[in-house]
Parts: structure tokens; sequence; C-alpha cells
């Protein structure tokens, strides 16, 4: 939960480009339709996560879509230093209301640039020797599809999605600054005895998965409560 008097919450949520590459026949007998778990490889490059992952088990145009049937690979580029921010608000003072949650996706020069070149940078390893054998061709978002910034950024927005981890809405910061909700011990400022202890209070996103760092805040925040509460 934030908690927030008078102003919104700021968000940033890593943004994800999924391009589908269809494999040709050579490709059949490398990857089986019959195995349930695909095989995955990853690696980061500057702003860049790559992961690639082989065979028909998650490839799909979007969650929640049903699987295609034919043999292909999908390769992710999710931009790990978003600067883009989304926000969230209240939508009346019906505290069971659901809040008003906009991501704001691509809406800044970075991100749109980064989002034009990490299709780019797929394009051009599916292009390489080493794949030619398996014969892709691409599905998603399409050959047709130019490489002027223009076409990229709009292909990149319609089949990007969230990769979820949203983070920073109770924000960590000083009194002074108008988007922090808590302060450096996790203390809800302005309010007393409560606190927020999860990855909403991280100022920036990590370069990876917030799993592991939200458990070391959450390791940390049960500390200084209990530092407190002896304290006290």
């Amino acid at each position: 939960m934030s908690v927030v008097v008078d102003r919104d919450v700021v968000a940033r949520v890593p943004f994800h480009v999924g391009q589908i590459f269809y494999l040709g026949e050579t490709a059949r007998l490398l990857v089986s339709g019959d195995s349930p778990v695909a095989p995955a490889v990853g690696f980061v490059e500057g702003d860049f996560l790559h992961t690639a992952t082989l065979g028909p088990a998650i490839v799909l145009d979007k969650f929640g879509n049903p699987l295609h049937a034919f043999p292909a690979f999908t390769a992710s580029v999710c931009n790990v230093a978003p600067t883009s921010r989304g926000h969230v608000r209240l939508r009346s003072a019906d505290p069971a209301d659901k809040p008003v949650i906009k991501p704001n996706y691509l809406s800044t020069d970075e991100d749109r640039r980064v989002a034009a070149d990490s299709i780019r940078v797929a394009r051009r390893i599916a292009a390489q020797p080493a794949l030619a054998g398996a014969q892709p061709v691409e599905y998603l978002p399409g050959p047709g599809v130019g490489d002027d910034d223009a076409a990229l950024v709009k292909a990149a927005g319609d089949i990007g999605t969230t990769i979820f981890h949203p983070v920073g809405t109770a924000k960590m910061g000083r009194p002074s600054d108008p988007f922090a909700v808590v302060d450096e011990r996790l203390r809800v400022i302005g309010v007393e005895r409560l606190r927020v202890v999860d990855a909403s209070v991280m100022p920036t996103i990590t370069s990876g998965n917030t799993n592991a760092p939200t458990m070391m805040i959450a390791e940390k925040g049960a500390a200084m409560i209990r530092e407190d509460r002896l304290r006290s």
C-alpha cells in the first residue's frame, strides 16, 4: 500500500519487446513441439536484457493469448533502465474504488530510442550465420516493418508489454522531495507508526529481477523495526 496525501505516486515499470521468428523445416528437427519446457539463454548488454527462448512452449503474441503451433523462438529484449515514469492516482474518495494506473511506456525520447534499437538488435542476431541452419523468418512484428525509427517505435508499442516488477510508488527520499513517501528507515513521512517495506520504496528500478532486492529490503526493514522497538 502507498500512502500519499494530495499528490501522485510515480512508478517505474520495465518495458519488454518480444519478437517472434518462425523457424524453417530444419528447425523442426531441433525443437520438439512435445517438449513442455523451452530452453532459454540470456545476457545483459548496456541498457538491454536479451533473452531467447526456443520452442513453442511460450511462443505467443502476448500474455493471455493461445500458443502458436509452429516452431519458433521469441527474442525478448527488455529495457532495464527505463526513463519513462508512470503514475498511480486515486479514482475517487472511495477507498474501495480501483486506482488509475498509467505506466506511460515509451513516453521519453530515450526509451523510444532503446525500443527501436532493441528490434534492430534482435534482427541482427537472427541474421547471424550460427542461426542460418534454423532458417528463421521474422513473424512479429514482421519483415514489412522498416528500419526507420518511427516504424520501429510504433512496432515496439504494438507488440511490447509489461515485464511486471513495478517499483517506486512509495519512493524513499528526503522530506523535501515532493515525490518521496518514506524516509531512510522506511517510515511514511508525516504519518506515525506506519512503514512501507516492499519494492515500492525503490527510488529507481534495479537492472534485473526485483525479487532478491525486495527480499533484502524486507530483511533490512525487519531489522530496523526491531531496532526501533528495542530503542523505545
